[in-house]
């Protein structure tokens, strides 16, 4: 237990969030599975990262995706969406999670449909796994 918390430590100190107390019930219970969320998903990075021989550390983990951010302006009445330079950690996560490395210069509207698309696939396969359930 005292991983799942350690974990999720260290995802609050990435979100910058200060520390919450929790004193209802249902509080603390989503505070527990917040944790151990958060502590699946380090965790199952970190053993992709070791099956694919790439070192990592926590802090080059949290850095490599928080630096994956994009830019949107707006030059003489065109609209873009420019992705930050990604470091090679970046790029190698994405890659172990078969995420196509996005272009760096994406006009705005292509941008927009690519979360479209991404948003609309996961609520499929959210509604096939329903599906399946019944």
């Amino acid at each position: 237990m005292w991983k799942v918390e350690e974990s999720f430590r260290t995802l609050k100190n990435y979100l910058e969030t200060r520390p919450i107390f929790h004193w209802t019930q249902k509080r603390i219970k989503g505070h527990i599975v917040m944790s151990f969320v958060s502590y699946i998903m380090q965790r199952t990075l970190e053993l992709e990262l070791e099956r694919n021989n790439i070192e990592y550390s926590h802090e080059k983990i949290r850095e490599a995706i928080k630096n994956m951010e994009y830019i949107d302006i707006k030059p003489n009445e065109q609209h873009f969406a420019i992705r930050t330079n990604m470091n090679l950690l970046a790029q190698k996560i994405l890659k172990i999670l078969n995420i196509p490395i996005p272009k760096v210069v994406t006009p705005y509207e292509e941008f927009v449909e690519k979360l479209k698309l991404q948003n609309e696939n996961k609520e499929n396969k959210g509604l096939e796994r329903s599906k399946a359930k019944v």
